[in-house]
């Protein structure tokens, strides 16, 4: 075989692998990343709308929302990713939006930081040794965290802490807003978040 015939090949099986990887990491895995939280939001029984997406030359969020009611706990949970950009250290973010089970006509935000983490001057502690020693907690209303804090969501809130670094509270009349700085990106991860929900939907301030 002349080294003609064999350079031909060899460039057009090159050129192959390229074009075969070009579409793996521009169309299929974006796909697949899209689509990852269909089938845990079916096993939950969570209505799955999946992202609109912005195309390949758009700088923005494809927002993914799980939305339905566990354990009698309606919830809906926003996991947005950033597309398109080289700011890899804002991945994307999620949100679980719950309403209260006894709301009370009170506004505050709670922000807890995985441990160990720089001591801040308006930090405070809860009273759970444990609890306080894995996170970090502030708040604008530190009586009306602690009292939140104390029902149900010790237990529940740690574990996200931990996989994501930092948790933001807001609470505004029973509504309820966790915000985590990274999307959703196991089935684990899932069902901690969930878990974080509907501990929150019982708190009571």
């Amino acid at each position: 075989m002349s080294n003609d015939v064999l350079q031909v090949l060899f460039f057009g099986a090159v050129g192959t692998v390229a074009v075969f990887a070009l579409w793996y990491i521009f169309v299929q895995a974006p796909k697949a990343r899209t689509m990852m939280l269909a089938p845990w939001a079916q096993k939950r029984g969570l209505h799955f709308t999946p992202p609109v997406s912005l195309g390949a030359h758009t700088t923005g969020s494809e927002v993914s929302v799980l939305q339905g009611t566990v354990q009698g706990v309606g919830l809906t949970v926003r996991s947005s990713r950033l597309v398109n950009s080289r700011r890899a250290g804002l991945p994307g973010a999620t949100e679980i939006s719950v309403r209260a089970h006894a709301p009370r006509p009170l506004t505050f935000n709670i922000e807890c930081v995985r441990t160990p983490a720089p001591p801040e001057a308006d930090s405070f502690q809860t009273g759970d040794r444990m609890f306080d020693a894995r996170v970090r907690t502030r708040s604008d209303n530190v009586q009306a965290a602690q009292a939140w804090l104390r029902t149900h969501l010790q237990g529940a809130l740690p574990l996200v802490v931990q996989d994501t670094g930092s948790v933001i509270i807001t609470y505004a009349g029973g509504n309820t807003s966790v915000r985590i700085p990274k999307p959703i990106a196991s089935e684990a991860e899932l069902d901690r978040i969930i878990g974080l929900a509907l501990a929150a939907a019982h708190a009571q301030v």
